[in-house]
């Protein structure tokens, strides 16, 4: 698979282990990346994007797996 799932959910989890052994599972056993994350992050980014005037290169984002954070 050449690129990631993107999973989003509302709130990110506290206590996270169980998401990263699944995301982490996955890619293991499946060959399948995950990327997670919840809706604080993407809007935190998309305004850095934009006040900050930074660039994301998408094509090594939708390469990765893992739990995206602010």
């Amino acid at each position: 698979m050449d690129y990631t799932s993107f999973v989003v959910g509302y709130a990110h989890p506290s206590a996270d282990q169980d998401v990263r052994e699944f995301i982490d599972s996955a890619f293991e056993n499946f060959k399948i990346r995950i990327i997670a994350s919840d809706l604080h992050a993407l809007v935190k980014m998309a305004i850095r994007v934009q006040v900050e005037n930074i660039s994301i290169d998408f094509n090594k984002f939708l390469r990765n797996r893992g739990i995206l954070t602010d």
